[in-house]
């Protein structure tokens, strides 16, 4: 499972493989409060298929195997196994990737201070590869939670209403790109969204 000290006694998701996230957000106030005591930024990206479920209605059209959710579940699988082998090459001390719904993943891993654009490249280069590796694009929102920000925190009830309204900011960043860009009728898949999440 590709977890690295978070999560690592998380269940996994038995399609993707990834952490289920039931458990990523149980223990993502822990992970808030971890990167607090080291004196790290935490980097979270949220990741959503494109237009999965046209992509399942023209496999259930042209494949009648693919009845149901099968199609998807098989993308989602393939999804899993890019996103994992791409974590795995990063050989990091902390991290996880989780889902986040059925069509999304999670990834959050730690930021060290003034290598922020590291984190936006590794995103960046996991959108690539799934772009090359899978049927559909994945676009990502991302955003960076400064230490500053947590280090104010007193309580782990506010380091819990902190995770809520980090990915929160994050998901509604994703999908208002996807519908400014449909809007003025652009193609969107694999797009970038910056979130901002300070406190």
């Amino acid at each position: 499972m590709p977890v690295a000290g978070w999560c690592v006694e998380a269940r996994q998701d038995p399609i993707t493989g990834l952490v289920a996230f039931p458990d990523f957000y149980d223990e993502l106030p822990d992970i808030l409060e971890d990167c607090r005591a080291r004196g790290v930024h935490l980097g979270i990206a949220i990741g959503d298929v494109d237009d999965l479920k046209a992509y399942v209605e023209h496999s259930k059209s042209s494949d009648p195997a693919a009845f149901g959710h099968v199609a998807g579940c098989a993308l989602m699988q393939s999804l899993g196994d890019s996103s994992t082998r791409w974590y795995h090459a990063l050989n990091l001390e902390l991290g996880c990737l989780a889902t986040f719904g059925g069509d999304e993943i999670i990834v959050a891993l730690p930021v060290e201070r003034n290598r922020e654009g590291e984190f936006v490249q590794r995103i960046s280069d996991l959108r690539d590869l799934l772009k090359s590796e899978l049927p559909r694009t994945v676009s990502f929102g991302f955003g960076v939670l400064w230490h500053e920000d947590l280090a104010r925190l007193e309580s782990s009830a506010s380091l819990s209403e902190m995770a809520v309204g980090l990915l929160s900011r994050i998901d509604q960043s994703l999908f208002g790109a996807k519908a400014e860009a449909r809007g003025r009728g652009e193609r969107y898949g694999g797009l970038l969204s910056e979130a901002k999440v300070h406190v």
